[in-house]
């Protein structure tokens, strides 16, 4: 990597410490009920990504995701919101607030994939933000959400997880993380 070093007059180039990722097996949604639970998330980690991939429920209720720490998942205070719009030209916007929201309302019986990136906004205060593009083209009336929070844990991160307010009932979901 080329650098400017403070005061120097010429860059100079550096080496770049490896940093590295883990991704972990998809985990079937199916069968999981209402959420999907990624533990052991390690010290350190800054970001994690989660992917969706052809994930359904069995009914038309909402998806989302939280993190939590050692002392378990949280389930208030996620600030933001989310938006989605159809083909069909519907529109509307949810606030969060038990969750960063991902879909809602989703359309019964469809598959969503997309992605939702988690990064560690500082450090000393657990502060995280949360973006989000999940889409829909599976049927007749597509759909695509977009959404962006804030969630402040009391401690270090060490599980994520995807919930919704149905049944999920099919699609694999993954996480990757890093420092």
């Amino acid at each position: 990597t080329l650098k400017m070093n403070s005061g120097a007059t010429a860059p100079e180039w550096v080496t770049v410490a490896a940093g590295g990722s883990t991704l972990t097996a998809s985990q079937s949604a199916t069968g999981t009920g209402s959420d999907v639970d990624f533990t052991g998330i390690p010290s350190g980690t800054k970001w994690i990504t989660m992917l969706l991939y052809n994930v359904s429920t069995d009914g038309a209720g909402t998806y989302g995701i939280r993190i939590g720490d050692a002392g378990g998942i949280e389930t208030t205070v996620y600030q933001g919101a989310m938006g989605g719009i159809s083909t069909g030209g519907s529109a509307h916007i949810t606030d969060m607030d038990t969750s960063f929201k991902l879909v809602g309302p989703s359309l019964s019986a469809s598959n969503y994939s997309g992605i939702a990136e988690l990064r560690l906004q500082e450090t000393s205060s657990f502060k995280w933000v949360c973006q989000s593009v999940i889409g829909n083209a599976a049927d007749s009336s597509a759909y695509c959400t977009f959404g962006g929070g804030n969630k402040t844990l009391s401690a270090e991160l060490t599980q994520v997880q995807l919930l919704t307010s149905d049944t999920f009932d099919g699609g694999t979901v993954s996480i990757q993380y890093g420092s």
